[in-house]
């Protein structure tokens, strides 16, 4: 069995990237070394993830993807083909409990071969745990969308982000939009009369109109980052390309907001400037 260079063999074995090294023995790929990213990838220790490769992995391999694995697998051993394929398999053993039903994960395999620093032509496999990765890209979505629900960022009546939120992001929604090649405009737009507004038809009612005036400006403004600051107060970092288009929309903002609204006297007074 081939022996790797004790500080290679070290590099190796403590790289973070989930691979496998196996030497063609007698016509079968044997498992030679498995680095700390492929041993986190299976949950299991070094040993039992050799051992796993060596004389368990077909045994713990989905039935319906054995067949195309093994004949890809000993294409590759052979070099009669490459190795690429995505199967199914369970990180547990059957012995733990017979009667349980089998949880498989998705692993992604792909092959190369290596020749050594001797002449020695070794195989190397990469692979992913594309359940695993699922779950992490979920969780990181999870954590993402209880950040922007965050108070300190989310006003808690329309859901926009806030003044701390601009404070904290607006400059980089600027930059995107000139690294566009596009001049960054901030629209700044409260309601008009909106304290005769909540005297005469209650505080509800106002807020009502405050999440209407919400959803208005960013049905009118998707792409753009649309913050409420205080009270009846929003601003609008986004592109213009198009003024006749941007007054187009303001206008269809107050033509909803006056018609859907006590009164139909209540619109948005708006200002429209570029930051410089």
């Amino acid at each position: 069995m081939y022996k790797f260079p004790e500080d290679m063999k070290k590099a190796y074995e403590s790289s973070p990237l989930s691979f496998v090294y196996y030497q063609n023995i007698d016509h079968k790929a044997v498992p030679i070394l498995a680095s700390d990213g492929f041993v986190r990838n299976t949950g299991l220790n070094r040993e039992d993830a050799l051992a796993w490769l060596k004389v368990g992995m077909f045994e713990r391999m989905h039935p319906d993807d054995v067949g195309v694995v093994s004949q890809i697998s000993d294409d590759f051993l052979h070099q009669r083909g490459p190795y690429d394929i995505v199967f199914r398999c369970r990180m547990d053993s059957v012995e733990k409990d017979p009667e349980a039903v089998p949880e498989y994960v998705q692993m992604h395999g792909i092959g190369k071969w290596q020749t050594m620093p001797d002449g020695m032509e070794l195989a190397v496999i990469t692979y992913t745990n594309l359940s695993k990765t699922r779950e992490a890209t979920l969780n990181k979505v999870k954590a993402y969308e209880m950040f922007r629900q965050d108070r300190f960022y989310t006003d808690p009546l329309t859901g926009l982000p806030n003044t701390n939120y601009l404070y904290e992001f607006g400059e980089e929604k600027i930059n995107t939009v000139r690294a566009e090649n596009r001049t960054p405009y901030l629209i700044y737009a409260n309601i008009s009369s909106m304290q005769s507004y909540n005297n005469n038809y209650g505080v509800d009612e106002g807020d009502r109109l405050l999440c209407l005036a919400a959803k208005t400006l960013k049905e009118q403004f998707p792409k753009a980052l649309l913050t409420r600051n205080s009270d009846d107060h929003f601003v609008v970092i986004t592109r213009i390309d198009d003024e006749k288009e941007l007054s187009r929309r303001l206008n269809e903002a107050n033509s909803i907001i006056r018609r859907d609204t006590h009164g139909n006297i209540t619109e948005l007074q708006i200002g429209v400037a570029p930051v410089s």
